[in-house]
C-alpha cells in the first residue's frame, strides 16, 4: 500500500539519522523508535549500553530524565479530577513548609499548584543543580524548603524552568495520596499501562537491562556514578525503555480527539491528558531557515509537564526533553497524524534532541 511503502521510506531516513546522532559523538549509544497508533511500529539502536557491552535495544532501560515530568503532571492532574487537588489554591496548602511563602513584592500573590505545573512559580532555572539533589532524604528536602526560596520573578507571570517546582509537586503528590510519590505514580499510571520496564529504582523494571550513563573526559567515555531514587527523584528519576515509552507516548496522544468512548486502558481522564497538552507558557521561539522544515521557525509553549511546539506545516508537536548526568532523552508527537518518535542516549546531556524530531518529521 501507498502507507506501507512510505513508511519503509520514513524509517530508513530514520536509520540515517541514528548513524548522524552516533557519528556526533554526543554518547556510546542509543535506542530509538517510532510510535503509531499507540503501538511501536520500528526500533533500532546504535553503539553500546554499556562499555564494551551490547547494542541497546526497545527493551534496554535508560534514565529518561526530565521526562519524568509528564508522569508526575498526570498524577496530580488524577488528584485534581478526584477532587483532592486545587491547581490554583496556593502549593502552601499541600506542603507545609510552604505556607508562609509569599511572593517577592507586596503585590505578588503566592505560588499556585498550577503555577508549579506550568514552570511559571517564578523561581529561577536551576539546572544541572538540581539533579544532584535527586537523592536527598524527605527530611533533608524539608530543611531545603524550610530554609527559604529565592524568586526572581513574580509568580503566574513568566515561564522559567524550574526544577524545584516539580520536586514539591512531588511532594505535594505525597501529601495528598499518603504515600510515596514513586508508589502513586506507578499505582496510576504505569501499573494500569502494563509500563513493566519503568520505574525510579533498578529493582522495579522487571529484570530490564539497564544502560550505563556515561561523561567524555579525556577524549574517552566513563561510566557516570548512578543516583539513587530519592525526594527530589519527580524532577527526573525514572527508568524506562523504547517499548514502554511508546506506551505512554500513545496513551497521551491517544487522547485526541475528543470522543464518547471508555477506555479503560487510559491511567487518567482523557480531558486532563489533553489539558496537558495545551500550551500555557510561551517557553521559546527559534528563528529557522526559510522553506527547511526540519529547521523552521517556530513557537514552543509549556504545558502541564510537556511542551508543545507549532511547526509551519503540521501544526502541534507535543514533547519533552531530558538530560541528566550520563543520559539525554528525548520524545516527540503529532496529535493530529498520531505518530511519535522516542530517542534515548547514555550520554551526560547528550541527549537526541533535535534527531528525534527529525525523525518524526521524516515520517509526516
Amino acid at each position: 500500500s501507498t502507507h506501507a511503502d512510505a513508511l519503509i521510506r520514513a524509517r530508513a531516513r530514520v536509520e540515517r539519522i541514528a548513524d548522524e546522532f552516533m557519528a556526533s559523538g554526543r554518547a556510546p549509544g542509543l535506542a530509538f523508535g517510532l510510535v503509531e497508533g499507540g503501538r511501536l511500529v520500528h526500533a533500532g539502536g546504535r553503539g553500546q549500553s554499556r562499555l564494551e557491552g551490547g547494542v541497546p535495544a526497545a527493551t534496554t532501560a535508560f534514565r529518561i530524565a526530565s521526562m519524568t515530568k509528564s508522569f508526575v503532571a498526570a498524577t496530580v492532574l488524577a488528584l485534581r479530577d478526584e477532587g483532592r487537588v486545587v491547581l490554583d489554591e496556593p502549593v502552601g496548602t499541600y506542603v507545609s513548609e510552604l505556607r508562609g511563602v509569599s511572593g517577592p513584592t507586596t503585590d505578588s500573590r503566592p505560588p499556585t499548584v498550577r503555577d508549579l505545573l506550568t514552570m511559571s512559580p517564578g523561581w529561577a532555572t536551576d539546572d544541572p543543580w538540581a539533579d544532584r539533589n535527586e537523592s536527598l532524604t524527605a527530611a533533608e528536602f524539608s530543611a531545603q524548603l524550610a530554609a527559604g526560596l529565592t524568586f526572581d520573578a513574580t509568580p503566574g507571570v513568566e515561564f522559567d524552568y524550574s526544577n524545584l517546582g516539580f520536586a514539591i509537586l512531588g511532594r505535594v503528590i505525597e501529601n495528598v495520596s499518603g504515600t510515596s510519590f514513586q508508589q502513586e505514580i506507578r499505582a496510576r499510571i504505569l501499573d494500569p499501562l502494563g509500563m513493566t520496564a519503568t520505574g525510579f529504582s533498578p529493582g522495579d523494571l522487571n529484570g530490564a537491562e539497564i544502560a550505563d550513563g556515561h561523561l567524555r573526559r579525556d577524549d574517552a567515555w566513563e561510566v557516570e556514578p548512578m543516583a539513587a531514587t530519592g525526594a527530589w527523584a519527580s524532577i527526573g528519576g525514572l527508568f524506562s525503555t523504547v517499548n514502554d515509552l511508546s506506551t505512554w507516548v500513545g496513551a497521551l496522544c491517544g487522547a485526541f480527539p475528543a470522543r464518547d468512548d471508555h477506555d479503560p486502558a487510559v491511567p487518567a481522564r482523557r480531558s486532563s491528558l489533553r489539558q496537558m497538552q495545551q500550551g500555557v507558557r510561551i517557553a521559546r521561539i527559534s528563528h529557522g531557515v526559510p522553506g527547511d522544515l526540519e529547521a523552521p521557525t517556530t513557537v514552543a509553549a509549556y504545558g502541564f509537564g510537556l511542551v508543545i511546539t507549532w511547526h509551519p506545516r503540521f501544526g502541534a508537536l507535543v514533547s519533552h526533553s531530558g538530560g541528566y548526568p550520563g543520559y539525554g532523552s528525548h520524545m516527540v508527537w503529532h496529535p493530529a497524524s498520531g505518530f511519535g518518535a522516542i530517542g534515548l542516549a547514555n550520554g551526560r546531556y547528550g541527549g537526541p534532541y533535535r534527531d528525534t524530531v527529525r525523525m518524526l518529521l521524516a515520517v509526516l
